[in-house]
């Protein structure tokens, strides 16, 4: 049986793991900051220039900017994670959206690809 009849067949939800997270917080003056084991990256924005007048009058001392002659920059941590088993795909059974549904990898089916995830499930309620 295909992939996709199998999936619309059964109801199936699907779900990948992302291969990557990526977590953007201001820049708090700590360059050497750590969130989840991972050092952030320093990365600068360059401000909206309707904004420039009102940070350069507020926010001259906070160190999640950066303020030249000319420009207003905009400074963030990016932190970039990779989480267990990224890129595996999930599959079970549909019971709402999928907003309302919780994945489990130990439950639900893990493989490295899609067409491998599904027929796992398949094989679970099909008993083949």
């Amino acid at each position: 049986m295909e992939t996709l009849e199998a999936i619309e067949r059964y109801g199936i939800a699907i779900r990948q793991i992302p291969r990557e997270i990526v977590s953007i917080f201001n820049f708090d003056g700590d360059e050497n900051r750590i969130y989840k084991g991972v050092r952030g990256e320093l990365v600068e924005i360059e401000s909206p220039k309707e904004s420039h007048e009102y940070i350069r009058s507020t926010r001259q001392d906070n160190p999640a900017y950066r303020i030249t002659d000319t420009t207003v920059y905009h400074r963030y941590l990016r932190f970039v994670t990779i989480p267990e088993n990224a890129g595996y795909w999930m599959s079970q059974e549909s019971r709402g959206t999928s907003s309302t549904m919780t994945w489990n990898t130990t439950k639900h089916n893990l493989a490295p690809t899609l067409e491998e995830s599904v027929e796992l499930y398949v094989k679970c309620i099909t008993g083949e």
